[in-house]
């Protein structure tokens, strides 16, 4: 067996980071407005973290801030996005208006933005209908 076949066999026995992170976000969108704030360490550890903020304003939509520490770990976040919006509206985050910005940590996502930063850079998602 090659070194690579093993890597893919591992990252094979975890679940992707949407579905390790969808039990956490269940219970933090809990609460009906405010700001809340989780850091998830991913399996295999070379996904490394995530920084999610939930930030729900009593007079506004709700916005969602993913921050991960490596860019392969983006791309999968990315990748899985529907299923990461589909957590959340089972978590009770409304979907009108929600944005969503996904970045890697380190990283101004609002600089990035206004650079153009791409894919696999930053990303924002607005659900306006």
């Amino acid at each position: 067996m090659t070194p690579g076949m093993t890597a893919g066999m591992t990252a094979a026995a975890h679940a992707s980071p949407a579905s390790q992170m969808a039990p956490a976000l269940l219970n933090l969108a809990t609460s009906s407005t405010g700001t809340q704030r989780l850091t998830l360490r991913l399996e295999p550890e070379e996904l490394g973290t995530v920084q999610v903020r939930i930030d729900r304003p009593a007079d506004a939509p709700a916005h969602v801030d993913i921050s991960v520490s490596r860019p392969e770990t983006l791309t999968l976040m990315l990748r899985d996005q529907t299923q990461l919006q589909h957590t959340l509206d089972q978590a009770g985050v409304p979907a009108e208006g929600r944005t969503i910005n996904f970045h890697l940590a380190g990283q101004d996502a609002d600089s990035l933005s206004r650079q153009g930063g791409g894919f696999g850079h930053a990303a924002t998602y607005d659900q306006t209908p």
